[in-house]
């Protein structure tokens, strides 16, 4: 339904604002203003009543009425109008690509052009120039927008929501309020938006549901931990505890180690090249990123696991190692129940790297050779699992090692924002581009502590290994 049908249905066809097509896109301020002359003749009418000291006569009622029911149609075509003339409203018809130098047609975002963003839908109605020129906004509205459209875009792939600085047709545009990390902020090109998955994609213990420190600076940064203590006493009516128990009180200090690489590219290449090469690089130089925290926090991750400070002898996260009857299904389901009550959610996710995962879908009944495990789908025993094939190489064990539980409260990052940089001027002696990309990242597990002096009451993460079972 167009815009101009929207506005019928509200108004009536006798009752539409005259300026011609134009005018249904760029009339929000006349609308606004008749809606105030209706509110107006309202109040004169009671005003003027009430100089008179005289009630309202019939024709005034009557008057008034229509006047109210102008003002409510009013506010709905105000609303309509609003909600059609935005920018989201063109990346629900268009894409994304709109955001990145285009609109209909081939036209191209212009610093002189209407102040509002035409709906879509109405445009359709008009001659290509007039619908390219009413369709790019002033550069000023086209900043905030680019970067509130973005920040929403990331906050739902990865729980960051950066300031953005980002490569428009017209130039770079900075974004920012200039304090603490936003005035560092992000830089993405419009031409790596599309690559941006990867880069989350390979963030195995973000996709497990680990939680986020997002934090501006690299200072340390200090975790209290608590665990329950001693238990409750009991006690007779009218009496109370007179001896303090207090809880048990661990740390965590959270640093910051840098990420960091940097890649020239020649001119000619850029040049040359018929894909988006810029695009290409920036992907390559995430996943790169990703992959090389991935396997640091892995390490760490798998020595928390398996070796906790303070415990000698086997771990008491590790569930059914090379036991149960030597069954992979018996030490799944094992591992699967050594959650307790107070960490087993539905957002509970196993960890595997693909080889173990393929092990595991392999399993298959000793007699009659049904698989054990659906080869189908993205969950085991009704959880969803993720990939990280650093497991394999951080256990020291080769394919096998799986962990699972809550990793929301059993593993913690602290992360900085994600500095994506592209160096124009730097490397132009040598006919090169520069793109560099950078975060500080820190890790720590709750399983650290279950050798500690007064450890955790419940650990959320448990793990076995399935190398040599069948």
């Amino acid at each position: 339904m167009s815009f101009m049908n929207e506005v019928d249905s509200v108004l009536g066809p006798g009752e539409r604002p005259a300026g011609g097509p134009r005018g249904y896109a760029a009339r929000l301020m006349e609308l606004e203003k008749q809606h105030e002359d209706t509110l107006a003749t309202i109040t004169k009418i009671r005003s003027r009543a009430s100089l008179d000291s005289r009630a309202l006569t019939e024709s005034e009622l009557t008057q008034i009425g229509a006047s109210s029911a102008m003002a409510s149609r009013l506010e709905a075509a105000i609303e309509k109008h609003k909600a059609n003339n935005t920018l989201p409203s063109l990346v629900a018809e268009h894409g994304p690509g709109i955001l990145m130098g285009g609109v209909p047609d081939g036209s191209r975002w212009n610093d002189d052009s209407a102040v509002n963003v035409a709906s879509a839908s109405f445009a359709d109605h008009m001659p290509r120039e007039q619908r390219a020129a009413m369709m790019a906004p002033k550069v000023a509205a086209f900043k905030s927008k680019f970067a509130s459209w973005v920040n929403h875009a990331l906050t739902q792939l990865g729980g960051l929501a950066p300031a953005m600085e980002a490569t428009a047709p017209s130039g770079p545009i900075s974004i920012g309020d200039t304090e603490g990390w936003n005035s560092i902020g992000i830089t993405v090109p419009t031409e790596v938006l599309p690559y941006l998955p990867s880069y989350y994609n390979l963030d195995s213990f973000t996709l497990a549901g680990a939680t986020q420190l997002i934090t501006g600076h690299t200072r340390p940064l200090v975790k209290p931990i608590l665990s329950a203590g001693a238990a409750a006493s009991t006690f007779a009516e009218n009496a109370a505890p007179s001896t303090s128990q207090p809880f048990g009180l661990s740390s965590f200090t959270f640093n910051g180690t840098k990420y960091s690489r940097l890649v020239l590219t020649s001119y000619e290449s850029l040049m040359n090249s018929e894909l988006p090469l810029q695009g290409a690089i920036l992907d390559e130089l995430l996943s790169t990123l990703a992959t090389t925290f991935t396997s640091a926090i892995t390490t760490l991750f798998v020595s928390a696991l398996t070796a906790p400070p303070g415990i000698s002898g086997a771990s008491p996260l590790g569930v059914a190692i090379n036991g149960s009857g030597g069954s992979v299904y018996n030490s799944m389901i094992a591992l699967r129940h050594a959650i307790p009550p107070r960490f087993d959610s539905p957002e509970n996710k196993w960890m595997v790297s693909r080889a173990t995962l393929s092990q595991i879908r392999e399993t298959k009944a000793s007699t009659s050779g049904v698989p054990l495990f659906n080869p189908d789908g993205g969950l085991i025993f009704d959880r969803p699992y993720v990939i990280n094939d650093n497991l394999d190489t951080a256990s020291g064990a080769g394919v096998g090692f799986v962990a699972f539980g809550d990793f929301a409260n059993g593993c913690w990052l602290r992360k900085t924002p994600i500095q994506t940089r592209i160096f124009l001027e730097l490397y132009a002696q040598s006919g090169e581009v520069g793109f560099r990309v950078t975060q500080w990242l820190d890790a720590h597990f709750l399983a650290e502590l279950a050798g500690a002096s007064q450890p955790p009451t419940f650990q959320p993460l448990y793990y076995t290994n399935v190398a040599s079972e069948s």
